[in-house]
């Protein structure tokens, strides 16, 4: 999901109420004091943004005074307000990256090697022309012993540039970590930047 960040829910900033749905999805219900808290509201001023959340479905009552988010409203808290680049620029990107995962597989340092990576969502949809990210899933298999998942995932997910790499074979991997996560773009496309979440 994409929203304009110049946008507004209500009268409310669109990054305003993202931000506070991303506080408060981790908890299964909270009431308006939570709400003002994750809004940085003053207290007794949440009631004007609950009206709000809940005519746009985004927030629903479990009790008095009680609330919990929708799973719109789940939604709208991974929503990207990144600008929107060309397909061409993506492209280019995911090639970028695609190189930088042939130098952490040929390079001794690491201690394990990126064996599958899977493009998904948008860029595979030849109808899309503007995207705002380009998602992939890779496979990362241990190949030596001491294998610190976050540290090698981050430099295996890092930045690269150069020119575009080759498409990795997929082959079978054991003891396999799965990283799930999207390349962040720019139009400029000069780098690749890791995504801000890795979901496990």
């Amino acid at each position: 999901m994409h929203v304009d960040a110049k946008g507004t829910v209500g009268r409310y900033p669109v990054l305003l109420v993202r931000t506070m749905l991303r506080h408060l999805r981790s908890r299964l219900q909270w009431g308006l004091a939570e709400l003002e808290t994750a809004a940085g509201l003053p207290p007794g001023n949440g009631r004007a943004l609950v009206r709000v959340l809940r005519a746009e479905g985004l927030i629903e009552a479990v009790g008095r005074g009680i609330w919990t988010i929708t799973q719109a409203g789940v939604t709208f808290s991974a929503a990207t307000a990144a600008q929107q680049v060309t397909r061409a620029t993506a492209e280019r990107t995911l090639s970028e990256f695609l190189e930088r995962v042939t130098e952490v597989n040929q390079n001794p340092y690491f201690l394990a090697k990126v064996t599958t990576v899977v493009l998904f969502g948008s860029l595979l949809k030849p109808e899309v022309e503007r995207l705002s990210d380009v998602d992939v899933a890779i496979r990362i298999d241990q190949e030596k012993p001491g294998f610190r998942a976050g540290t090698r995932a981050e430099s295996a997910t890092g930045r690269g540039v150069g020119q575009p790499g080759p498409r990795l074979p997929e082959r079978p991997g054991v003891g396999g970590l799965l990283v799930l996560g999207g390349v962040q773009v720019s139009e400029r496309a000069k780098s690749c930047d890791r995504a801000s979440r890795l979901q496990r």
